[in-house]
């Protein structure tokens, strides 16, 4: 795996990250950036070659998806050793995100995240009850929502992300959608937002931009 710089198929495999440690291998690379995102560890050195330099730059956008607003990656060449420090800043989402998967990162995360982990955490807990299904708890949280935001017609920034339902009780359906999507993550369900478009009611034809789960 990992012959070439066009390899579309990475595993994750359970590695431990060391400082200047050597990567030489396709799958060992995705796997110590995952794990460090996974972590949310700012800041990796490692020292790799040219080849999978290349892999790391050609995929690193891919990989930074829906994790880190802003990747850095720095090289030290020498013969044909290349050190890379690789410098991450996370979203606030995937921050989040983290918290509420594993709450012992909360020290890895910023005081938004954290706040709005504890916000998401207290609504989970008064909503959801023990020994319920995936199923009951996927519509008590959908519930709630529906019961409890409304949606924001001036559209407001704060609308289109996680905390706006959270800090405004309004939302814009990608504001909505990420809630939800958090939520869900939270109790162990897998969930993912959508991106399409749709219509105001069956038989219309006024479509729209809208996101959902």
């Amino acid at each position: 795996e990992g012959l070439g710089v066009t390899e579309s198929k990475f595993k994750y495999i359970d590695v431990k990250y060391e400082r200047g440690m050597k990567v030489e291998d396709a799958d060992n690379l995705y796997s110590v950036v995952e794990s460090a995102s996974q972590s949310l560890t700012k800041k990796i050195e490692f020292v790799t070659n040219e080849h999978f330099y290349n892999v790391l730059t050609f995929y690193l956008e891919d990989w930074d998806a829906g994790k880190s607003s802003n990747s850095q990656c720095d090289t030290n060449v020498v013969g044909d050793e290349y050190t890379i420090t690789l410098k991450r800043s996370y979203s606030l989402e995937y921050e989040t995100q983290r918290v509420l998967e594993n709450p012992k990162l909360s020290s890895a995360a910023s005081d938004k995240a954290n706040g709005y982990a504890k916000q998401i955490r207290k609504i989970l807990n008064k909503q959801i009850k023990s020994g319920t299904t995936q199923r009951q708890k996927a519509v008590a949280i959908h519930d709630y929502m529906v019961a409890n935001y409304s949606y924001d017609k001036s559209f407001k920034e704060d609308s289109y992300h996680l905390y706006g339902p959270l800090k405004n009780k309004k939302a814009v359906c990608q504001g909505f959608a990420t809630l939800y999507r958090l939520c869900m993550l939270a109790e162990g369900i897998e969930c993912e937002c959508v991106f399409g478009t749709a219509t105001s009611g069956p038989g219309k034809t006024d479509h729209e931009t809208h996101m959902w789960n």
